[in-house]
């Protein structure tokens, strides 16, 4: 394998250095040069003589060695493709790069749930997307082709509505509109067979046990559907963290609308609107969560944080207090409660809850601070002082707690210098 690499490198190298040549001009001067040679031929006629026996042998030489090695350097190159394409496993896993077959597509519908099945000459990548402005979902198979007719619909009560396809340069699309109301169930690539299927199963809401907009705990997740989701989910987080906010939330609002019980993306949509200031959309998306999974500590963290941005302090005490987690597994959640207690002018409560949290780790420079803070409001200075100076050695404050601690740590320094 190496061999092949290193000849396509040289290869490159070579075509890279004849780029980088400049063009030989065929005109303007050298038009003089050439008419010298034709129309004085002279002494001239010697070196032209001299010049057509010299190309005469080169051309020989070289139709001689290319006559005798050619063919041997073809040989000797061969074997070693065909070593590498034998030996290597994973030399298999370009069938689903390869060009597909899409031989056949049925529909069938079993009481509420309608299956729409793909047969594939061999395994493929495909990906899913949905417009639910157009309430449509669309599965295109990359480097594909139709070789049948879609199946007729206008007859069956299915969850489509309609079905079309079209070619987006070497990908074949299929386009579904479905019902008002309709949810994937299902998607499954069978590969047992020696035609693979791929089959989509929807979920109509006419026979449908929960509403629809919250079809989550009963939802039907394979692997393959796992993997589309996490791969999109990520895809999202990387957004965002390049700043492309817009399209992050556009993406993590249509991973929420494929699958309503998907926490981290609830949880990372619900974050970002916050941060982009959209805290009544954010209310909502959240409270829809909290519909589903009322106990859920990161949605209820959330919340709590919301109403505290909405100034409602002691509801969002109330709400956090409902629940207690384990401190050891979910310390932000104790944090808040400690926040919002200072808040309050509960500064005992908070003061009792920050010396837990910084029992399991003394490093943390928010919780030194917090602390602080409460300590200096019950005028116990000496503590305060101590925890501030703790709280700057160990960084990471923001500057608004940076300038406020600077200011406290001198005014409760030169206190002590009076009293003394």
């Amino acid at each position: 394998m190496s061999l092949i690499i290193n000849m396509l490198k040289d290869l490159e190298k070579r075509e890279s250095v004849n780029r980088d040549k400049p063009e030989i001009t065929l005109f303007n001067d050298d038009i003089a040069i050439a008419s010298r040679y034709i129309l004085h031929p002279g002494k001239n006629a010697i070196y032209f003589l001299i010049l057509i026996a010299i190309v005469s042998t080169i051309l020989f030489i070289s139709s001689y060695f290319s006559a005798h090695q050619s063919t041997p350097s073809v040989k000797s190159i061969q074997p070693v493709i065909d070593n590498v394409i034998t030996n290597k496993p994973d030399m298999i896993d370009t069938i689903w790069t390869s060009p597909v077959l899409i031989n056949g597509v049925t529909l069938q519908v079993k009481d509420n749930i309608t299956e729409l099945t793909f047969m594939l000459s061999h395994v493929a990548l495909y990906r899913l997307s949905s417009d639910d402005m157009q309430n449509q979902i669309s599965i295109s198979f990359d480097n594909a082709k139709l070789q049948s007719t879609l199946p007729p619909i206008n007859y069956l009560n299915t969850a489509i509505s309609r079905l079309t396809t079209n070619q987006v340069n070497d990908s074949t699309q299929f386009v579904l509109t479905l019902a008002p109301g309709t949810s994937i169930r299902n998607i499954s690539l069978d590969d047992s067979k020696s035609n693979p299927e791929l089959t989509i199963s929807i979920e109509s809401p006419e026979k449908s046990t929960n509403q629809v907009s919250q079809t989550t705990s009963g939802d039907i997740k394979v692997p393959a559907l796992q993997s589309l989701l996490s791969q999109q989910y990520q895809s999202a987080l990387q957004l965002a963290e390049n700043g492309d906010f817009k399209n992050a939330i556009s993406q993590l609002e249509s991973l929420l609308k494929a699958d309503q019980s998907f926490n981290d993306a609830r949880t990372s949509l619900v974050a970002l609107l916050i941060d982009q200031g959209n805290i009544t959309y954010a209310n909502q998306i959240l409270n829809h969560g909290l519909k589903i999974q009322p106990g859920y500590i990161p949605f209820v963290e959330l919340k709590a944080r919301l109403l505290s941005l909405d100034g409602q302090a002691k509801q969002a005490i109330a709400l956090l207090e409902n629940y207690s987690p384990e401190m050891d597994k979910y310390p932000e959640y104790y944090s808040i409660i400690a926040a919002l207690y200072e808040r309050t002018n509960k500064d005992l409560l908070a003061i009792n809850i920050y010396h837990q949290l910084l029992n399991r780790n003394s490093q943390n420079s928010s919780w030194w601070f917090g602390l602080a803070v409460s300590l200096d409001k019950l005028g116990k200075s000496k503590d305060a002082l101590n925890a501030y100076s703790t709280a700057m050695s160990q960084g990471n404050l923001n500057p608004e707690s940076l300038a406020y601690l600077n200011k406290r740590i001198q005014a409760l320094q030169e206190g002590a210098h009076e009293t003394d």
